[in-house]
């Protein structure tokens, strides 16, 4: 039986048995974040917050890549 960790600081952990397996492991803030921009919304243009931290910043990455981080 595989495990699924939602995080209120806006990432995700899943397990196996054993450890933990990186490859199905994405900030579930991302998640949303590529949601919006699927919907044709500039995620940029809003503003996040999460239930542990105040606000986070969303910006693109230099590879175009969207990530997040404390205000």
């Amino acid at each position: 039986m595989k495990n699924v960790y939602l995080f209120s600081g806006g990432n995700t952990v899943v397990t196996d048995e054993k450890e933990q397996i990186p490859e199905l492991q994405e900030s579930w803030l991302l998640l949303y974040v590529k949601f919006l921009e699927s919907k044709g919304e500039n995620p940029l243009e809003f503003t996040y917050h999460l239930p542990t931290m105040n606000n986070v910043e969303v910006f693109k990455t230099s590879e175009g890549d969207y990530n997040w981080r404390k205000k």
